[in-house]
Formats: structure tokens, sequence, C-alpha cells
């Protein structure tokens, strides 16, 4: 079995983590549906090119956040089960250093609403942050979102806990005066699924067995460890301000959904 694997349009962390649960997934069923080999494609799409990667690109699968408005009307079969426990649904913010007591009198939503978001063209969070009535600068694309920030085009970004440090590291800190910022964690329903060619439905049904699979024995957790207990550990959510955000593009299947991984005490 030959699978060719979209993972553009994201960052290096979420590429990573994706490759490495495709690959346990595809291993705990090899017994079952034989040897595969995965051709990884990690080309940036615009928007309405992203949304035809099954027809027109004729991608096999892909990983994206559950509801993405790009697929609302394209035939995909979608694997309902979260691969990395809604960690992408908690956002850490990166603003400029002067900045800081600004953010730190932004005890709820409202006043996080009176500042603009910058968010890159094509990125699905963007119409999540405008349907909770906050100010979105929606323009340009990653490789220059530091230098808007800097420039002051917008007054924050927001990466998911996962990412956010390798991001920083890899861009942001390239640019003087830009930090994480130490008090706040944004959090809504963010779980990350599989989509897969409805070409190609034996894929899905392995991926959807083996994905079973992993959970139950534990690699997923393990994998999840592996590439985010450290960073988890250094962002100290306990001492953070949660704002609690609404996703209304969640499908029924996921409308109970709410992250596990840390409990939820203040900030509306």
């Amino acid at each position: 079995m030959t699978i060719d694997f979209w993972s553009g349009n994201r960052t290096t962390a979420r590429q990573l983590y994706e490759r490495d649960i495709l690959f346990a997934i595809l291993s705990a069923t090899r017994e079952e549906y034989g040897s595969w080999k995965v051709i990884e494609s990690t080309k940036d799409y615009t928007d309405i090119e992203e949304s035809n990667i099954f027809d027109e690109f004729q991608h096999d699968l892909t990983v994206t956040v559950a509801g993405n408005v790009k697929f609302e009307n394209r035939e995909k079969i979608v694997i309902n089960k979260p691969i990395m426990k809604g960690l992408l649904g908690f956002r850490i913010i990166i603003i400029n250093e002067e900045d800081q007591t600004t953010f730190s009198k932004a005890t709820n939503a409202r006043t996080l609403k009176n500042l603009r978001h910058g968010i890159p063209l094509t990125w699905a969070d963007a119409e999540l942050f405008r349907s909770n009535g906050f100010s979105v600068v929606e323009e340009g694309y990653f490789d220059g979102l530091f230098d808007d920030l800097r420039n002051r085009k917008f007054d924050y970004t927001a990466f998911g806990a996962n990412e956010v440090h390798d991001v920083f590291q890899e861009r942001a800190a390239q640019i003087e005066g830009l930090k994480i910022e130490d008090r706040i964690v944004i959090y809504y329903p963010f779980p990350l699924l599989f989509y897969i060619n409805t070409n190609n439905k034996q894929l899905a049904e392995r991926v959807k067995r083996g994905l079973e699979h992993i959970t139950e024995n534990g690699t997923l957790d393990n994998i999840f460890d592996k590439h985010f207990r450290e960073t988890l550990d250094s962002i100290n959510f306990n001492s953070r301000v949660v704002i609690e955000l609404e996703n209304p593009k969640l499908p029924v299947e996921l409308k109970e959904f709410k992250s596990g991984l840390f409990s939820f005490e203040n900030g509306h």
C-alpha cells in the first residue's frame, strides 16, 4: 500500500507528531493490511488549493481540525477520533515585549477582544476567533507573521501549546523584541482528525483500526509524551488565566469534546 500523505500548511512540530502517529497506525496494522510506503508532501497550498487536496491533487489523507470549513462541501472520510488530546486548542500567545503589562491586565475574553489577533491567510482558527467576537487581522503568510507583529500590524498571534516553543525558537526569536506571553492561555475545543480521500476506503478502515489499536495499547500516549511532555511542563498552565472560547464548527459527533489535559477554573 502506497499512501500519499499531505502535511503542508502547518508547523514542523505538528508535521513530526502527525507523521509519527500515522507510522504507528500503519505499523500496528501491518499483519492485517500488509506492508506500506508513505510519500509525504509538505507543499503549502493556497486556501482554494487546500480544499482540493483530494479531488484535484489526489492526496490520500491529511490531518486537520474537526469541522475545517475548507472541506465543508468536499467529499471526504473523517475519522472522528482526536489524535492530539485537544492540545492544539490550548493557544499560547506571542507578543511584543513591551506589551506584557497590557496583557497582564487581560483577565477575560472581553478585554482580549479589544486587541488585534494576527492570523495568516488560510488558517482554520481565523473564523473561530471572529465567531467569538475577536478582532482578527487575517492577512499574509506564516513567513512574514512575526515581522508584521513587530511592526504592529496587530497586537499578538497565537499558537498551540504543542508548537509555540518551536515556532518561537525557529522564527520569532530571530526578531528582536518579541516574547512568549507568560500569563494567558486561550482554550477552545480544536481536535485534530484524519481526513481521507473517498477513493481509498481501505485506507480509511486501516487508519480507524490502527488508531484504535495504538490508543488501547498505550502507543498514542507514549508518542504524545515524547513530543509534548517537556513542553507542557515548561508552559506551567496552572499559573495561567484560562480564557475559554466556543468552537461553532465542531461536527455533531464531537460536540461534547473537551480536552481532559488540564482543569478549567477561570476567565470566560
